[in-house]
C-alpha cells in the first residue's frame, strides 16, 4: 500500500486485532532520517521541529488531509507527569499546525490521559494494547458528536494507542476517527 493513507492492517503480530480508527495517513516509514526527526521532536526543545514537520506533512498530504473532511484535529494526550519530565507534546504541535493547514479547531484537551501508562516501546504488541486499555477519556463530549476527527500522533507502530483513543472518541459521538501521523512502524508480517 502506499505510505500516503491506507486501511488500517496491522502488522502479522497483531493480525485479527481490532482497531477503532478508520484511516491512517502517514507521512513515511518510521526508519532512518525519519525515525531520528520523530526522536528529536519528543525532546523539550523539539517544538520547533515539530512545527516544521506538521508544514512538511501539509505540503505533503493536504490533499489527501483535505478530502477526508475533518471537523476538528485532536492530539493523542500524555499524561500531566511525562508532560511536565517532557516539556512538550509533539502531537500538540502536529494538530495545531494541521489544524490551521485545514481551517479546523484543534483541541488539544478534548481527550485526558486517565493514568500514567507505561511506555510502549520495550511493550509486546498484546502488552501495549493491554498497556492503554481504559487510559484516556474524552474531557468534553459535546461537539463530537457525528463530527468527523482527525487524530494525531507522531509514530503509529502496532495502532494501540490511537485505537484506544479513537474508541473513547467514537464512544463520546465522533462519526469517524482518521489517524494522521508522520511515520509508522512496520512490524514482521506488515503488508
Amino acid at each position: 500500500m502506499p505510505d500516503d493513507e491506507y486501511v488500517p492492517i496491522p502488522c502479522g503480530l497483531c493480525r485479527g486485532t481490532r482497531l477503532h480508527f478508520d484511516a491512517v495517513y502517514t507521512l513515511g516509514s518510521y526508519a532512518d532520517q525519519l525515525r531520528d526527526v520523530v526522536l528529536r521532536m519528543k525532546r523539550r526543545s523539539g517544538d520547533s521541529l515539530s512545527a516544521a514537520m506538521g508544514r512538511l506533512f501539509a505540503q505533503r498530504r493536504g490533499q489527501l488531509l483535505t478530502q477526508y473532511e475533518a471537523d476538528l484535529a485532536v492530539p493523542v494526550p500524555m499524561h500531566w507527569s511525562r508532560r511536565l519530565w517532557r516539556g512538550t507534546n509533539s502531537p500538540e504541535v502536529l494538530a495545531a499546525g494541521l489544524g490551521e493547514f485545514l481551517g479546523i479547531p484543534a483541541r488539544r484537551h478534548a481527550v485526558a490521559r486517565r493514568r500514567n501508562t507505561l511506555p510502549q516501546v520495550d511493550l509486546s504488541p498484546h502488552q501495549r494494547f493491554q498497556n492503554v486499555r481504559g487510559a484516556f477519556a474524552v474531557r468534553r463530549a459535546t461537539g463530537l458528536k457525528g463530527r468527523r476527527v482527525l487524530l494525531l500522533d507522531d509514530v503509529l507502530t502496532t495502532g494501540a494507542t490511537c485505537s484506544e483513543v479513537a474508541k473513547a472518541l467514537k464512544q463520546a459521538g465522533a462519526s469517524t476517527v482518521a489517524v494522521a501521523v508522520l511515520a509508522r512502524a512496520q512490524g514482521p508480517g506488515s503488508t
